[in-house]
């Protein structure tokens, strides 16, 4: 496993031990950077279920200036820091041993780029009801969620609609951004906040 482009391309990383991790692939890794495009200083990134720390560390390897790595696993998290360790820009990085949800009801960020990678066990549903349960998008942001090609992510997930869709093989890339409510939507909206 390596580090695709960017300042540290070519960079060999460590994998997290046990069977239950899957990385992503270096494929994959590739075809979701080429889709985002360039990033720069400006661009906040959180690698959700992080794992190895590949796709935030690719991230940070082709100019986002802040990259938070979410991951509950221990050896996970070891694995994370051994693979930032060998890279010489240490300051723009976050590491947060904890689970997903908690994330999620804890910070008070958001990002541009929200990228989640769950174990495939988990449904895709599931996943999405913990992610959107905050905004954590900032004003068009972008969540890429990582699934099996056989359990195919829905089209809308709470504020979220997907907009595109990427198939490498048994692995999709589901890609989500906040959608604009509808006119009755909104009507409803002002009908409650007028009945309180």
């Amino acid at each position: 496993m390596r580090i695709v482009a960017g300042k540290y391309g070519r960079r060999r990383l460590n994998g997290p031990s046990g069977g239950r991790f899957r990385p992503t692939s270096d494929r994959v890794r590739e075809a979701l950077f080429n889709v985002l495009g360039p990033l720069d200083e400006s661009v906040s990134f959180a690698d959700v279920f992080a794992g190895s720390g590949a796709v935030g560390i690719e991230a940070m390897s082709r100019g986002a200036g802040r990259v938070v790595w979410v991951e509950v696993s221990g050896s996970a998290c070891w694995t994370i820091r051994k693979n930032l360790e060998q890279l010489p820009d240490r300051t723009s990085w976050v590491l947060e041993q904890k689970k997903a949800a908690l994330f999620v009801e804890t910070t008070k960020e958001q990002f541009d780029y929200v990228f989640a990678d769950p174990p495939y066990h988990m449904s895709p549903v599931s996943i999405l009801e913990t992610l959107t349960a905050r905004d954590l998008l900032k004003p068009g942001g972008l969540l890429i969620l990582e699934h099996e090609r056989q359990q195919p992510a829905p089209d809308v997930a709470g504020s979220l609609h997907r907009t595109d869709s990427r198939h490498y093989g048994g692995t999709s890339l589901s890609f989500y951004r906040p959608r604009e409510e509808t006119d009755d939507e909104k009507a409803s909206h002002e009908a409650d906040r007028d009945d309180r």
